[in-house]
């Protein structure tokens, strides 16, 4: 056991290429602003079940390169658990990052590392997140438990290009994954349940592949784009959200293809001021409200979908011109099939199944 005694950092390596280990070593009580293992300017080492505890940051890794941290116990620090810091091609697998007062693993302008199979839970004083990569790009982030954190379970800040699958982030005060102007990123294959915003958000973002994840009992929203562009939103199951399944606002040229969103309050897809996009082949029932819904939203296909068991199946609003509605089936909703509300408007129904509803198609000027 290795006590820093409130003194620097409690284990300290500088400029060191030779590979070495640190193992089964416990670390704890370094100063405010150090480290219970510090490493700076350290490549081609190992740092193997260890503990680091009562510290500022668990374990700290600046300017590194080839580093391995596996299956440590990082719990319980009044500042970060693991920080790299200007590091890349480095390798994060198997620790347990838990109870730390900031972000639970933290990439700050670090790129190519592999974040694998973390536990990265309780987390945060207050808005930190499990996982955060700043300014980070080229990083896979998968296998990684992210849950009851008191901030966002993983979120990504300013950060491109970058793998994040398989993951679960549950249980988040936030989000459980949450994207702020980021570009180019596969997001795949995540479960977002239960968070208490969120469970998938992406805020000012574009090119971005949101493929196959699960995000329900959200008390939000199960996905949504805000002000974000030429994305793909496929394949994900989306149910009984709070609002809506899929939120689209602001949004343009996104492709919202092949998702199961059932059982949300307000509507399975909404599209709010949001334009050009696809939306087919999407199955949306039993929403207390609408399966579908466009707001002031031109030019979008709507096509191949399933819409039924809802108080209406399809509705246009308010100026919502040069749509195209073709191939959808909308049947037994309470109230309408496809509802057509507005003024000066176009829009084409064409070849859409239509039965048992109060009105299968109805349309509203005004």
């Amino acid at each position: 056991m290795v006590n820093g005694g409130f003194t620097g950092n409690s284990i300290s390596i500088i400029d060191s290429n030779v590979h070495f280990i640190i193992r089964n070593v416990t670390a704890y009580n370094s100063e405010a602003g150090y480290a219970g293992i510090y490493l700076y300017n350290v490549n081609n080492s190992w740092i193997y079940n260890n503990s680091a505890y009562n510290n500022d940051n668990g374990i700290y890794l600046g300017s590194g390169y080839n580093n391995t941290i596996l299956e440590n116990n990082v719990n319980f620090n009044y500042g970060y658990g693991i920080l790299l810091f200007y590091s890349h091609y480095n390798y994060v697998w198997d620790n347990f990052v838990n109870f730390n007062d900031g972000y639970g693993i933290y990439l700050y302008y670090s790129w190519g590392n592999g974040v694998w199979n973390n536990t990265a839970s309780y987390n945060g004083g207050g808005t930190e997140a499990g996982i955060l990569l700043y300014e980070s790009d080229y990083n896979t982030v998968e296998m990684n438990y992210a849950i009851f954190n008191f901030g966002d379970g993983i979120y990504l800040y300013y950060s491109d290009n970058n793998y994040v699958w398989d993951n679960t982030a549950n249980y988040n005060d936030r989000n459980g994954v949450y994207l702020y102007f980021g570009f180019f990123n596969d997001i795949w294959n995540n479960t977002a349940d239960y968070n208490n915003r969120h469970g998938l958000i992406f805020d000012y973002c574009s090119n971005n592949t949101i493929i196959g994840n699960t995000a329900r009992e959200s008390s939000y929203d199960g996905i949504q784009l805000y002000y974000s562009y030429n994305s793909t939103v496929s394949e994900n199951i989306v149910n009984n959200n709070s609002y809506d399944g899929v939120r689209l606002i602001n949004s343009n040229n996104i492709n919202v293809t092949g998702n199961n969103a059932t059982g949300n309050y307000y509507n399975g897809i909404y599209l709010h001021f949001s334009n050009s996009s696809t939306i087919s082949e999407n199955i949306v029932t039993d929403t207390f409200y609408d399966g579908m819904f466009l707001y002031y939203s031109n030019n979008n296909n709507i096509s191949n979908n399933i819409a039924n068991n809802n108080f209406n199946g399809i509705v246009l609003e308010n100026n919502s011109n040069n749509n195209i509605a073709s191939e959808n089936i909308a049947n037994y909703n309470d109230y309408g099939g496809i509802i057509l509300n507005g003024y000066d408007t176009m829009w084409y129904t064409l070849d859409n199944g239509l039965t048992n509803s109060t009105f299968t198609i109805s349309l509203i000027f005004f």
